[in-house]
Parts: C-alpha cells; structure tokens; sequence
C-alpha cells in the first residue's frame, strides 16, 4: 500500500506520524465504519413493533359481551332463585331439584367465569385518554372475577345438599336460595367506586352505547 503524507486524511481516518492507525468511528443506526477495519458489521436493530393502542371502545365491546352472556345466564335462574314450592316428597325428588339447580348454577358459573377471563385478558385502552382509566378498569374486573367465584362457591354448595331426607333437603335449598339473592351485591363496591372514579362521565357513555350492555339501561 502507498504511503499517504503526514496528516493526509485517507478513506476516513488520519495518518501520521503521531496518529498512526487511529481511526474516527463513526456510529449511525447502529454501525461502526472505519477503513482500518477488516469488517463492517451491521448490529441488528433492537427496536421493537408498538403494539396498537387498545381503545376504549374495544374494551367496552369485550367486557359487554361477557358481561350480557353472564347475565343472560343469571336471569335465566328459575328455581334455584325463586321463592316457589318445589315437589320434593322423597330422594329421587330432592335429586331431581338437585340436579337442576346445579345446572342452573353450572352454566351461570361458566358464563361469568368466561366474562371474568375476557376482561382480565382485555388489557387496559389508552385512547381516548379517559382519567382514572385504568384504576376504572380494574374494578370492572374485579366486579367480574367476584361474581365467578361467588357462583362457583354455590354451585358447590348445590352438590352438598342432601337428598336422602327431604327436610334437610329443603332446609338447605332455602338457606341456598338466600345466599343466591345476595349476588346482586357482589360487585357493587366495585362498581360504584368506578363510577366515582368516571369524573368525566365518557366511560359511562361507551358503556350504554354498546347494545351487548342493554342491562345498565340508557
């Protein structure tokens, strides 16, 4: 290779007697040059794909979608809610009340036990910006996941009541059907917070706009 004069700059770097073989490094994007080098490497890039924002009106679709189905399901209680005589005389007919109120509760646990895991796997909307959204998210899926385990806890009370002595039989479908009425109760500290938290009222609006959410009235 041709000498190059002191203090030539060649390809980039300067050379000399005092700055022999030193090289500028210049690094943009990620990559480093230098004419003294073997090789230019390239490192990878380490940015990483934004996720979309979550909108509050997607989050609102999803929690009312669960949220009617689950409904749904509890309207539909029949005896298991209802003040009503009910023909238990011996033990095929307690098992028979007895098997129909555990269905009854099998599918309002599997209603509201889907609602709660499709809030949960929601995620929090960022847009529009709404104040105190994330906390107003957390109680809705607090309320939710409440209602899931309140209605499993009955249905395995369902599947202990005794069928071999009609008495007892109905004594504890009595005291079943007491704690049933109180499932209206369950999430309202939830709720209610997170309507303290919407200052702004745009969470209840989305809310009663969705038709899956006919149940808050308009």
């Amino acid at each position: 290779r041709v000498a190059q004069p002191p203090g030539r700059v060649h390809d980039g770097c300067v050379t000399g007697a005092r700055l022999v073989r030193f090289c500028s490094v210049v690094v943009f994007a990620g990559t480093a040059s230098c004419s003294h080098s073997a090789h230019s490497t390239a490192r990878p890039s380490t940015t990483r794909a934004t996720r979309p924002a979550i909108t509050w009106t997607s989050w609102v679709n999803t929690y009312c979608e669960g949220a009617s189905v689950a409904v749904g399901a509890i309207n539909g209680r029949g005896v298991l809610f209802e003040d009503v005589p009910v023909d238990v005389h011996d033990a095929p007919s307690a098992q028979r009340v007895k098997q129909k109120a555990v269905d009854v509760l099998r599918g309002i646990v599997a209603a509201t036990d889907k609602a709660a895991r499709s809030v949960r796997s929601a995620g929090v909307p960022t847009a529009p910006n709404i104040a105190n959204g994330p906390a107003m998210v957390a109680d809705y899926v607090s309320a939710a996941t409440a209602d899931a385990s309140f209605f499993a806890g009955l249905q395995a009370d369902a599947e202990r009541l005794p069928t071999d002595d009609a008495a007892a039989f109905l004594r504890g479908l009595a005291s079943l059907r007491a704690d049933a009425k109180q499932w209206a109760d369950i999430g309202n500290d939830y709720f209610g917070r997170a309507q303290k938290l919407d200052t702004t009222h745009k969470l209840d609006a989305i809310l009663r706009a969705d038709s899956d959410c006919y149940w808050l009235g308009k």
